[in-house]
């Protein structure tokens, strides 16, 4: 009888650090995996660029192409709620949104290994495994009555499909409340020090590593990328606030430079610099008060997460 997988199915998502110089390569430490956050979405990508090669044939096979792989593009898309609780105190975003990352006492770790586990019952298991896999962009979300939400793209170096577990034992699954919308708020600081930003009602902060993808010539003959490069790295918000003043109007015309600050439970926050806002834009109708959509770009950023 065929087995149709659900996301109702047991699916533990858990990963490890890695570090650098091992990029691709390694196992979960101790064969244990950190448990991930509350995935809401997982979504695979995996594109070999096959390419059609003609050429001249004959023996029947004229005019039928070669279909060979060009590379092998690993990609996954995720959405998480982020809980309070933490494994062994360790967040998937420490490992990945530190600009110069390291834990253990400094040791750097800049990718992961990953692994989702779709079981029905003993017998119906599929596990999808990722090595080398590092965020390039990273968005964080909140709005009026909804939890935080946190999406992260990342490209890795390889994928594997296997019909059994790869690695014993998985942390404890979370039953920890996560973040809602009222466990977080946004302050900012035009050089007098932080206060609240007024009416606000939705934000997003999103970091992008502009990660470049490198594949060069080896003797094992790898479609694999040897590593991956961070080039120019931006850190940018958008907000949605109720209009009550010029306040923000005249930061935009006077390109003022401001610090936004989104604070989160447990003393956790994230920290854009000497930013200015690029777009303010009144949304004017009879029939609802005046919301504001701004768009702001930092310099720089730091976090405590």
């Amino acid at each position: 009888m065929s087995v149709r997988y659900k996301g109702r199915d047991e699916i533990p998502v858990a990963f490890t650090p890695i570090t650098e110089d091992n990029y691709g390569g390694g196992a979960f430490a101790g064969n244990t995996g950190t448990r991930f956050g509350c995935v809401e979405e997982l979504v695979p990508h995996y594109d070999p660029e096959i390419n059609p090669v003609y050429v001249l044939r004959d023996g029947g096979n004229q005019g039928l192409p070669f279909l060979l792989s060009r590379r092998k593009n690993v990609r996954l898309r995720m959405t998480w709620l982020q809980p309070t609780y933490e494994v062994s105190g360790q967040s998937f975003l420490q490992h990945y949104l530190l600009k110069d990352p390291g834990v253990d006492g400094g040791v750097p770790c800049s990718n992961v290994i990953m692994e989702a586990v779709i079981k029905r019952d003993a017998s119906n298991i599929i596990s999808l495994t990722w090595k080398g896999l590092k965020i390039n962009v990273c968005t964080v979300r909140g709005s009026i009555g909804e939890p935080q939400r946190w999406t992260a793209e990342l490209i890795g170096k390889s994928m594997a499909i296997n019909n059994a577990q790869q690695y014993n034992a998985f942390a404890t699954d979370f039953t920890q409340k996560p973040w809602m919308w009222n466990d977080t708020y946004v302050q900012y600081d035009a050089g007098s020090g932080l206060t609240l930003f007024p009416d606000l009602t939705d934000y997003e902060f999103r970091f992008e590593n502009g990660l470049k993808p490198n594949f060069v010539f080896n003797s094992a003959g790898s479609l694999e990328l040897t590593s991956l490069e961070q080039t120019l790295q931006t850190a940018t918000a958008r907000l949605t606030a109720n209009l009550t003043s010029k306040a923000f109007l005249d930061y935009l015309l006077n390109l003022t430079e401001l610090d936004l600050k989104l604070v989160m439970p447990d003393n956790k926050y994230i920290l854009l610099s000497d930013g200015k806002f690029r777009s303010v834009e009144p949304t004017i109708e009879p029939e609802d008060l005046i919301a504001q959509k701004l768009e702001f770009m930092a310099r720089s950023w730091s976090h405590n997460l």
